[in-house]
């Protein structure tokens, strides 16, 4: 009963028959995924290096374990998802354990396909050949999903395995047989070898790193139901079609111009981002529910909108307004709302300027220590600049901005970075030879080989300050205890916050003042407390002007405005305002 605690027994006859399959997943833990994930690649690794004789009845048991163990991907699957959004330790467990078992079965497919293929044994193998072929392309999609969402590349054999596969079929002309899968996944009645080898290939358009690992999980479905229609052809349709060279190591390319060849295909998207605009209409007509419904609604039609730029063969939507410079600047940078007030408030807590009325000017005070002549910073400084405190990154990171125009930036991190939450991250960078911190919002994000990571940041300030707010407490009787002219009794916690004067953000700019605050701390209509060293301003929030995971950006408009008695704010010292 209990031989799953074997695995080196179990394992080994796993795949002899179908029932000796039975009889190992019936051994398995019911409810610890991870375990029967564990066990089940120790299985596949013993299949892989040849511990068992490969014939019809270990390919027959290995997609019958592969149909089983389906509820558990998607179980994992589900977990990564959901563990993406707390940027912990466990993400990186969940991802590996998704990895491995998928690796597992790609190498154990394959394993089978070698011996299935041979010439002298391919008449006794030819009718259950493209079930193997569809099941380990699916797979390869599969990998190609989670490497996007951890922001990685394919390696060039990987690209090469991929390739063969499909050289294979096409040369036994079994690429557009229809083959039941019988998974239950969407078109699982009507798959081909061709339609799940090009779903692996359209896969890796998305890896522009602008998609957190929820959106790519969703977009996955989108590419497999949409990708009926898609064909590979000898000669092109157009010179904007997608090629792609079957003896290459690499994917699909945008522009077939001029390319031809024996192993050259051609891919028009044309039917797959026509799909992809049925869906946007149909998604846009749930915009306006003020409710769950349009906020999922608003997110689908992002993602939509998004693929359908990564894989039109067209690029024209996604040409830059802007021109872009090219350049090598050292950065320091921080990433969140609470490291970024913390590293602001020191300065900018100090003084007010009252002169422009109802208008919240905080004038920051400018230290030596952020002056151009003083870069670099001392070496025990530098190392509070990284993202060491935010985004578990190595202690020696390095940070070069790259390529900048007025409204963004792409900066290449040299150290280990663990994403997490890093995707629509806020971000505040000082260039080397900028002066000020601007603050932005990460867009992008993709590993680069020998450990580096590249960010795309898009700009929505260059002047901001860190304030503080408290919210009002319903019923609260005052105390008679007044600090800097208020009752504490009256307020609530102090809320760290940074305030945005108008305009904002190069394209599309905001023109009222805005300020961006934890998600779990707005609601529209509700009233807040101002503080500076000379003056209370009771605000009230408004419209959302962008919400990610942790931060809301929102505009505010000034109810009222009162003046500190002189004497309280002369004890206001810069380092121990007691907002």
């Amino acid at each position: 009963m209990l031989s799953f605690l074997n695995p080196g027994r179990a394992g080994a006859h796993a795949f002899q028959s179908v029932k000796s399959a039975t009889l190992w997943l019936e051994a398995l833990p019911p409810l610890d995924v991870m375990t029967r994930t564990r066990l089940a690649i120790e299985a596949l690794a013993q299949l892989r290096d040849g511990q068992a004789t490969i014939d019809h009845g270990v390919a027959h048991a290995l997609m019958h374990v592969d149909r089983a163990l389906g509820p558990d991907r998607r179980k994992l699957a589900r977990q990564l998802v959901e563990a993406s959004t707390l940027g912990s330790g466990l993400q990186e467990r969940i991802w590996k354990a998704n990895v491995d078992l998928i690796t597992g079965f790609i190498s154990a497919y394959e394993t089978v396909l070698d011996t299935a293929l041979d010439a002298e044994r391919y008449a006794a193998w030819k009718t259950i050949v493209p079930s193997l072929t569809v099941r380990v392309l699916h797979h390869y999609t599969s990998d190609a999903k989670l490497r996007i969402g951890n922001h990685e590349a394919w390696i060039p054999a990987r690209w090469r395995s991929l390739h063969r596969i499909y050289l294979r079929a096409a040369e036994l002309g079994i690429e557009r047989l229809h083959v039941s899968a019988g998974d239950g996944a969407p078109g699982a009645h009507h798959r081909t070898i061709e339609r799940d080898y090009i779903c692996a290939l359209v896969m890796h358009l998305l890896g522009s790193g602008n998609l957190s690992t929820a959106q790519i999980d969703w977009a996955t479905g989108q590419i497999r139901g949409c990708s009926s229609r898609l064909k590979l052809t000898p000669a092109p349709a157009s010179d904007e079609d997608f090629a792609l060279d079957l003896n290459a190591d690499c994917g699909l390319s945008r522009g077939s111009g001029g390319r031809s060849g024996p192993s050259v295909r051609f891919l028009d998207t044309t039917p797959m981002v026509g799909c992809f605009d049925s869906a946007i209409a149909a998604e846009r007509g749930a915009l306006d529910a003020d409710n769950m419904t349009g906020v999922v609604a608003r997110e689908r039609v992002s993602v939509l909108e998004k693929m359908r730029i990564a894989m039109s063969t067209n690029r024209a939507g996604e040409m830059r307004s802007e021109s872009r410079e090219v350049c090598e600047v050292p950065a320091r940078v921080r990433v969140g709302l609470a490291a970024i007030h913390h590293l602001r408030k020191e300065h900018d807590f100090a003084d007010e300027d009252d002169s422009a009325g109802n208008a919240i000017e905080l004038r920051s005070t400018r230290q030596a220590g952020y002056s151009r002549s003083s870069w670099p910073r001392p070496a025990t400084a530098a190392a509070s600049d990284t993202l060491c405190a935010t985004l578990s990154v190595g202690d020696h990171t390095i940070w070069q901005v790259t390529d900048r125009s007025t409204s963004g930036l792409r900066i290449v991190a040299q150290g280990e970075l663990a994403p997490g939450r890093a995707l629509g991250a806020l971000i505040a960078v000082c260039q080397s030879d900028i002066a000020r911190w601007r603050l932005g919002v990460t867009r992008r994000l993709k590993r680069l080989p020998a450990g580096r990571t590249e960010i795309g940041v898009s700009l929505i300030c260059d002047h901001f300050k860190a304030v503080r707010l408290r919210p009002k407490r319903g019923g609260a009787n005052g105390s008679g205890m007044e600090v800097e002219g208020l009752d504490t009794a009256m307020l609530g916690p102090a809320i760290a916050a940074l305030y945005l004067p108008p305009p904002s953000r190069h394209h599309k700019p905001v023109l009222a003042k805005s300020v961006i605050l934890p998600v779990a701390d707005y609601s529209a209509g509700r009233e807040l407390i101002l503080t500076t060293p000379r003056s209370i301003y009771t605000i009230t929030l408004r419209n959302v002007v962008e919400q990610r995971g942790d931060w809301c950006w929102a505009t505010l408009s000034i109810v009222a405005k009162e003046t500190r008695a002189a004497s309280a704010a002369a004890a206001a010292a810069p380092t121990s305002a007691p907002f």
